[in-house]
């Protein structure tokens, strides 16, 4: 009798829905309160086993808010608080599908991050390391990297939005990657080609966990763009090396930029995904 493992598929790896990809997974709702869990033991990733089955990510939170903040479920929170988050089905947009493999960009905020200490150079950032090391292995399994492509990442002067730029890197080659400006004000991705237009595609809701984390999040009276963030590009400034470019909380990205050392900008991962 063959007792050899099925090879696998794409049905096996990952969960497709219309437009959206269910690939990888990473803390992100807030545990309910009805959910017990077991403080004494860690599975390899540190997360802890919760009595629902799931595991969950155990925060110390430091929101940016000035006073109490509101996770999804409505439950306050503040400083010093300690919380625990589900871990739970990455959902990322299909961008582009070109027959062979999937261009995809997660549909949050998952985390916030430094961009970098000092420099928009990001070849050298502290951000590209994050993705390609950290997240990369605590957000798949060692099944689900072998579909993610390595990638060819464009990072010349066309891609910033500014073609005279002095503030460029080399191309870089990785798993996991930010998107650039060119790539947020591209039709094809779905996506408005006014960079200063209000987008709502480029609106990003901020997961509950980037909120406890520090990340930026619109928490007033506007309920339009309630629980947006804003999220980093790839792209450097022109202004100055200590500035990146983002995408602000209502969509809009042109001329709009942050220093490279804030810690509340969110981060939204792009990859490509093998069919």
């Amino acid at each position: 009798m063959n007792t050899s493992p099925s090879p696998l598929t794409a049905e096996t790896v990952y969960h497709k829905e219309g437009n959206t990809i269910f690939f990888g997974e990473y803390p992100q709702t807030v545990k309910h309160p009805d959910v017990i869990i077991d403080e004494n033991t860690t599975d390899a990733r540190g997360y802890y086993p919760g009595g629902d089955g799931c595991f969950y990510a155990k925060v110390t939170a430091w929101p940016d808010c000035e006073t109490t903040c509101v996770f999804s479920s409505g439950a306050t929170f503040q400083t010093d608080d300690i919380c625990f988050f589900k871990v739970e089905p990455i959902r990322w947009r299909i961008l582009k599908d070109d027959g062979e493999k999937y261009f995809l960009l997660a549909d949050s905020i998952l985390k916030n991050r430094w961009f970098a200490h000092a420099s928009n150079n990001y070849e050298q950032s502290i951000v590209r390391a994050f993705l390609n090391q950290e997240f990369y292995h605590i957000a798949f399994s060692t099944q689900e990297q072998e579909w993610i492509l390595n990638t060819v990442v464009d990072n010349g002067p066309e891609t910033t939005g500014w073609p005279d730029t002095p503030f460029v890197c080399r191309d870089t080659e990785d798993k996991i990657f930010l998107p650039s400006y060119s790539e947020v004000v591209n039709e094809e991705y779905g996506f408005s080609p006014k960079a200063r237009e209000y987008d709502e595609a480029r609106q990003m809701l901020v997961s509950d966990y980037a909120k406890a984390l520090g990340c930026y999040v619109v928490q007033t009276n506007d309920r339009l763009y309630y629980d947006r963030g804003c999220w980093w590009l790839r792209s450097p400034a022109f202004q100055d090396i200590d500035y990146a470019r983002v995408v602000w909380y209502h969509g809009g990205v042109d001329c709009l930029i942050e220093e490279v050392s804030e810690l509340c900008t969110g981060v939204v991962p792009a990859l490509y995904l093998k069919k």
